[in-house]
């Protein structure tokens, strides 16, 4: 501000001598009778003026602009000096550490702004279960540290390798603000392992490839352009349809919108997880958990075992919209042997059950023989750690 009250100052002043300037010119060329001015003339020469005053501000007002800029993305980007993150690290899992199988640390910087990418510094390989790793010459800015056994040998965290943020837990590392050296700890173990998780939401009438039903063709995007959703249309085959998402996952939460635009209230419809064998489902091959809720506000909480299911828990909430074209959020949480629901946000019940572990996530829907009318809508699914 105080920049651009100084710039606009000088650029007054010296308009005023532009013109002063401008106007001791016209006067003595009138005394020397070199210049006749008229109606006319007189006009061209304040058009002029203003042309050159008008030039001036533009020029004067750009360069204030572009000094308030360079200062503000300064004081994003730190103070311009640069600190060293030490790092003492230390591996207790089972995982081997070797030249083949290093373990890497690596610090990224978050520069808060659209122009630049925020760096990523990563260690040599490590092949020492413990010990220390330097960062020198790093930016004065925000930073995360991340460790990791590098099982498949790409320098990055890959699909089931263990890993473990700075002081954090899951995705959600705390940030180091480094406007001094500063010397951190990371415990590495084998209690998180990295996992791909996704969000799924339609948009633009496209899919991931990992997406799998069961091929009846009763499964499509609608409208297939735009902001979709993903159905399934009814076709009376007596039985559940079902798509599977082909990925495993271990301590999760999953959540999806789901909701019924046309048939009977009283069809069942939902998610299913933990699935060694989702492609199975339907059959005595299947095995895993499946929530389900009907459009009466209905639900109940399944496990399968081989094609044979056991309803664990079940009831009736006022927290579910009942009724057709009514979205409803279901969400579920899996920590070790807890699994956890909650309808559109307001926790229902949870269970303990160790029987499985891990596997895929995937939707069903009903469609009966007698009443074939049944279509379900599905959006915003989304796995998350």
């Amino acid at each position: 501000m105080i920049l651009l009250l100084i710039s606009m100052y000088l650029s007054s002043g010296l308009l005023h001598t532009i013109s002063e300037t401008v106007r001791g010119k016209v006067r003595s060329m009138k005394k020397r009778k070199h210049l006749v001015i008229g109606g006319r003339r007189h006009s061209q020469v304040w058009f002029a003026l203003c042309v050159v005053v008008l030039t001036v501000m533009s020029l004067f007002l750009t360069s204030c602009v572009a000094l308030i800029y360079d200062a503000v993305q300064g004081w994003e980007k730190g103070s311009g000096e640069t600190h060293t993150l030490t790092v003492n690290y230390n591996y207790s899992g089972t995982r081997s550490i070797s030249s083949s199988t290093p373990l890497y640390i690596a610090a990224f910087g978050y520069y808060f702004t659209g122009d630049d990418p925020d760096p990523v510094y990563a260690s040599d390989p490590i092949t020492q279960y413990s010990g220390t790793c330097e960062f020198p010459d790093l930016d004065e800015i925000s930073y995360g540290v991340i460790a990791f056994v590098d099982e498949n040998y790409n320098a990055e965290p890959d699909f089931g390798e263990v890993y473990q943020f700075y002081n954090a837990k899951d995705l959600d590392p705390d940030e180091i603000f480094l406007n001094t050296s500063q010397t951190i700890t990371v415990n590495l173990t084998d209690s998180y392992t990295w996992f791909d998780a996704f969000y799924e939401d339609f948009e633009d009438g496209l899919m991931s490839e990992k997406w799998v039903d069961d091929g009846s063709g009763r499964w499509s995007l609608y409208p297939g352009a735009g902001d979709s959703d993903y159905r399934m249309q009814y076709a009376g085959n007596g039985d559940y349809a079902f798509s599977y998402y082909d990925a495993e996952y271990a301590d999760f939460v999953f959540e999806a919108e789901v909701m019924q635009c046309y048939g009977d209230v009283y069809s069942q419809y939902g998610v299913f997880f933990k699935s060694s064998n989702p492609s199975g489902y339907g059959t005595t091959t299947f095995s895993g958990y499946e929530l389900r809720i009907d459009s009466s506000s209905n639900w109940s909480l399944m496990r399968w075992d081989s094609g044979s299911s056991t309803t664990i828990i079940y009831g009736s909430s006022p927290y579910l919209s009942g009724g057709m074209n009514k979205p409803n959020i279901l969400h579920v949480e899996c920590y070790t042997d807890t699994v956890t629901v909650y309808f559109n946000g307001y926790y229902i019940d949870s269970i303990t059950d160790w029987t499985y572990r891990s596997g895929a996530v995937g939707l069903i829907g009903e469609d009966p023989i007698t009443m074939s009318s049944n279509v379900f809508a599905f959006d915003n699914i989304s796995v998350m750690k």
